[in-house]
């Protein structure tokens, strides 16, 4: 198992699956794996305390403020249990300032009684920060929609042909 992997696991399934779901399945097979080649009780110990991030875009990262898009009990795990790589996003906020300018609580439409104040797990949320980095599936199921204009410059005319002939993201 690579430091940072693709993981198939989440399209393999018959329905959708929520993040977290799909994170804790990721961290028991990281660790599983490791365990399983550990020599020691104590790297079976380091194995089972191996920890996993949420890799995600600071576009992503954006929309945990949007109200009504994540499950606020859900959310409140991912934070709690991972740490989170944000990919700093040219158009997105930075996520720490994010996090320092939501000084109200998030809530959800549906759990009005629920609240989440993210700026508790600031200390586990790191930011990328790298050269001009403007590739985004955001960006690309956008593009994808309104007729694929400077599609082929940011993924490659091979990616949009294969996007376009297996009616990905649309």
């Amino acid at each position: 198992i690579p430091w940072v992997n693709l993981e198939e696991w989440e399209g393999l399934q018959d329905k959708y699956e929520r993040t977290f779901t799909v994170l804790s399945h990721i961290r028991r097979e990281v660790r599983a794996h490791y365990a399983a080649t550990a020599g020691t009780d104590e790297d079976r110990t380091l194995a089972n305390n191996i920890e996993c991030y949420f890799l995600c875009g600071g576009d992503l990262f954006e929309t945990f403020y949007r109200s009504g898009v994540w499950d606020l009990n859900l959310l409140e795990k991912i934070f709690r249990e991972f740490k989170l790589l944000v990919v700093a996003r040219v158009g997105s906020k930075d996520p720490l300032d994010t996090l320092a300018a939501n000084v109200e609580p998030l809530t959800h439409p549906s759990t009005p009684e629920a609240s989440l104040d993210l700026r508790l797990y600031r200390d586990r949320v790191h930011v990328l920060r790298i050269p001009a980095n403007t590739t985004s599936s955001t960006r690309v199921r956008d593009g994808l929609r309104s007729g694929g204009a400077g599609l082929e410059e940011m993924v490659g005319a091979q990616a949009v042909a294969y996007l376009r002939d297996n009616k990905v993201y649309v």
